[in-house]
């Protein structure tokens, strides 16, 4: 059997494994335009993490995170449906690499986002109810301190990177940092963010904005070469770069959290206080319902998810794009499916039935 025929062979067993390594390549592609954009890559790992989203801000980028995202929805697809061992090596040798160019841009969210997507997804293949154990209430507390303490470490990475500071140097910083503990508090935590940001918009003496904020974001979907001028400013830009002038005083902001309830504050008072949220809880409950509407509904489900969490930690115009660019990418994965021949369901257990034989719901 020659090679042609091997592959060949290969690609028709599993398309969906396929279908990711190509996703997988075309969000490599992406990251590195991304990166020659600001000088290549120990520039763009040098810069702070909030100076590099700055920059970017302003110059023609491409979605890598989206098509990342999209890429290993389709290899944990093939993943659980076959339970290959040389597959799931290769999903996790492609997880590691990502977690760690993750880990030296200083990027949590991102990581906890596919996280959210992966448990998704798997609870949706499986037909298995995701609950709060303690071992699981275990995990996810010693997680979110691990987080917490990368949050300091985070900032030590450029200088390290730029060997303006040795290791033993930033070991040495990171561990006088947290020796108090006073990173552990509220305040200075995921907790402040939303807070500060609804203080922030009852404080302020402007005008409402009548839904501009929700305008403005489908503005920013357009890409960034088929208009001319500044961006319109998010809100949660807006309050990052107030909060980093009122505390810090120098530099720029990037990641202090906002809250959905600020902006609606913002745009229609108290109004949009109560209606708004009305608006999102009815958002996700159609999410919630997405996995068992049509053929591919579970990587839907898997590749929206993160976004019930993105919507307690920035505006309206963040969690628009990225859902839009991540559609966008899972269909053009699903186009590579059909290609390649993979017209098939995504693997399901069969789920339990009721008394009365009807299969019950999918539960996540």
């Amino acid at each position: 059997m020659d090679r042609a025929e091997t592959m060949s062979r290969f690609v028709k067993s599993d398309p969906a494994f396929c279908a990711g390594l190509v996703l997988y390549a075309l969000g490599l592609g992406f990251f590195y335009l991304n990166t020659m954009t600001l000088g290549g890559f120990m520039a763009f790992y040098s810069l702070d993490r909030a100076r590099r989203y700055s920059d970017l801000a302003g110059r023609v980028t491409y979605p890598h995170q989206a098509c990342f995202l999209a890429a290993f929805l389709f290899l944990g697809c093939a993943v659980v449906r076959q339970k290959s061992r040389l597959k799931l090596c290769a999903l996790a040798f492609a997880l590691t690499a990502w977690s760690v160019g993750m880990l030296l841009q200083g990027d949590r969210r991102t990581i906890v986002n596919l996280a959210i997507s992966l448990l998704g997804l798997y609870t949706c293949l499986t037909r298995s109810r995701a609950t709060l154990s303690r071992r699981s209430v275990a995990i996810g507390v010693a997680a979110a301190v691990v987080l917490c303490v990368f949050a300091n470490v985070r900032l030590l990475i450029p200088g390290v990177l730029t060997r303006n500071m040795s290791v033993s140097e930033a070991v040495t910083a990171s561990v006088e940092d947290s020796a108090d503990f006073g990173w552990l508090l509220p305040e200075r935590t995921e907790l402040a963010g939303p807070y500060l940001s609804l203080l922030f918009s009852t404080d302020r003496s402007e005008g409402q904005l009548l839904g501009e904020s929700y305008g403005n974001a489908l503005i920013r979907l357009l890409p960034r070469f088929l208009y001319s001028g500044e961006r319109p400013e998010s809100l949660s830009v807006r309050f990052s770069t107030n909060t980093q002038q009122l505390y810090v005083r120098e530099g720029t902001a990037q990641g202090w959290g906002y809250s959905p309830v600020a902006e609606a504050y913002d745009n229609f008072n108290f109004a949009g206080v109560v209606l708004i949220p009305m608006l999102w809880t009815a958002g996700l409950l159609l999410l919630s319902a997405v996995p068992s509407v049509f053929r591919f509904g579970p990587l839907f489900f898997a590749a929206l998810l993160p976004q019930a969490f993105n919507c307690n930690r920035s505006d309206f115009a963040t969690v628009l794009v990225e859902s839009t660019y991540t559609v966008i990418l899972l269909c053009f994965g699903l186009g590579i499916l059909t290609v390649l021949g993979g017209t098939a369901r995504p693997h399901v257990r069969e789920p339990a039935r009721t008394e009365c034989g009807a299969p019950r719901p999918y539960t996540a």
